[in-house]
């Protein structure tokens, strides 16, 4: 359990997982103060707690702390720990002593009126007494009371039956020119390029055995000093095709003959090194061979030496059941969102404010990963993580927050009303081919939650395929827009 105390000081443990995981690990409670406890339901899923420590209490959490400050004095003329109890309480003073006192009874206590209640905590909890006031009108020789108010797990509810209902999902019908797409690149990847002695230019889809240097762009556009020597090249090859090298390079080569020297001017992503990110240059590129593309012929022959396949009709077999899966993923997604958005529509369910910024922060933190994973320098996503970025993504992404932890609570309320269980061997099966999958280091705790939660989803979708009626229709393609005149 964790509570706000003071200006803005957290007391108390760590975070929580997924509802069923702290379940889960909940021990029973030990009370080592007999707390008295009067509970309040607030709006927004809160609970507010009164609770009130008697006064032996509280002159048992005094000494301890008093004892403490003399085991740890170092005054002048006594050993340490030894200097008279009564000489430490007038070195520290009251307020210290009462704030130190406080501090102790509102986290131990809190916790044990929680545990008493049966109250799960959803993050952190806060103080709604004011510290000041309970600090100076604190005595060992009184009952001590204050408030604190919870974030509690919510309880949803469903608005109609969840079991009978009806949907329409819109499926990808398969496209047969992926298929001949998938064809065309096979051949892309098994052309050869034959050097030409014509006088001719490059064209996009050639290669070029090619110099390369390349210059700092001053602002006026003219050349300046040499880029590091890892910008440069000798006797490279530059295939022309979109996408590769930096934005306008190979577009810039295209016309370019053998024996000619092109000033080709580009501008580094922002996700280049961190020397060259962002970063405008001039490249000289001599040109010293024109090779033109040769595409193979597409025939058994082709099948068998490149693909390791019979003929091109098992080549073709092949891609098509590779697409299909990929189009059957695709096609299986958007029935589980289907089914979910179904459920959002019904579940009643309030959202603890801690719970929603628990979220936020998660899916900022997960925003943050994948921005280094594409690429981003250390001090590039640094550079991104501040308070006004965070609030700024909070703001703009609270609707579809707010919505994914409905679908959870919808999912996680059939799973319990349909008694369904997620064994630990399965979890673990799941843990093993992730570890395999991703050969680092997992967060044990977090990746179990989520293998536990994804296997529990997949399970209550299930269910309701068994009970729903779902009818499918192909997905309409994309209007095509009209051409400018």
């Amino acid at each position: 359990m964790a509570f706000v105390f003071g200006n803005g000081k957290v007391v108390g443990g760590s975070g929580l997982g997924e509802r069923k995981a702290v379940c889960s690990r909940r021990r029973a409670a030990t009370v080592m103060m007999a707390v008295i406890v009067k509970k309040e339901v607030l709006p927004g899923s809160q609970v507010g707690l009164e609770i009130t420590v008697p006064a032996e209490d509280a002159k048992k959490a005094y000494d301890k702390y008093v004892q403490g400050l003399v085991k740890q004095s170092h005054m002048p003329g006594f050993r340490k720990g030894s200097a008279p109890k009564q000489l430490i309480i007038n070195a520290a003073g009251k307020e210290r002593i009462a704030a130190g006192v406080v501090e102790q009874l509102v986290e131990s206590s809190a916790k044990e009126a929680m545990e008493a209640e049966g109250i799960s905590a959803v993050g952190q909890s806060s103080l709604d007494s004011d510290v000041d006031e309970l600090i100076n009108n604190f005595s060992e020789k009184n009952e001590f009371v204050y408030k604190i108010k919870v974030d509690v797990w919510p309880t949803p509810t469903f608005s109609e039956d969840w079991k009978e209902r009806s949907i329409t999902v819109e499926q990808e019908p398969f496209d047969e020119s992926l298929l001949e797409d998938a064809l065309e690149e096979f051949r892309r990847r098994e052309a050869t390029y034959v050097a030409t002695e014509e006088d001719v230019g490059l064209e996009m889809g050639d290669q070029a055995a090619a110099n390369m240097q390349g210059f700092y762009q001053e602002e006026d556009g003219s050349k300046g000093e040499p880029l590091p020597d890892f910008a440069e090249g000798q006797g490279i090859d530059i295939t022309l095709e979109e996408g590769k090298f930096m934005p306008g390079f190979v577009e810039g080569l295209v016309g370019a003959k053998a024996n000619e020297t092109r000033e080709v001017p580009v501008q580094f992503p922002e996700t280049a090194r961190k020397e060259l990110s962002g970063l405008k240059a001039i490249f000289d590129v001599e040109v010293l061979e024109v090779r033109h593309r040769k595409l193979p012929e597409l025939n058994d022959e082709l099948a068998l030496t490149a693909a390791g396949k019979k003929d091109l009709a098992e080549l073709r077999e092949d891609l098509r059941s590779r697409l299909s899966f990929e189009v059957d993923q695709a096609n299986d997604a958007a029935m589980v969102k289907a089914m979910e958005d179904e459920l959002a529509g019904i579940i009643e369910v309030e959202l603890p404010e801690s719970l929603v910024d628990q979220q936020s922060r998660s899916k900022f933190a997960a925003m943050m990963s994948d921005f280094k994973q594409s690429g981003a320098s250390d001090e590039q996503v640094q550079s991104m993580i501040t308070k006004e970025n965070y609030e700024k993504y909070a703001k703009n992404a609270r609707g579809n927050v707010e919505k994914m932890l409905m679908k959870s609570f919808a999912i996680q309320q059939i799973a319990d009303e349909e008694g369904v269980t997620i064994e630990d061997e399965e979890v673990d099966a799941q843990l093993d081919l992730l570890r395999a999958e991703l050969k680092e280091e997992l967060d044990e705790e977090s990746a179990r939650d989520k293998v536990f939660a994804n296997l529990q989803r997949n399970a209550v979708v299930e269910i309701l395929k068994s009970k729903w009626t779902i009818a499918t229709v192909d997905k309409e393609p994309p209007a095509e827009e009209p051409e400018e005149e």
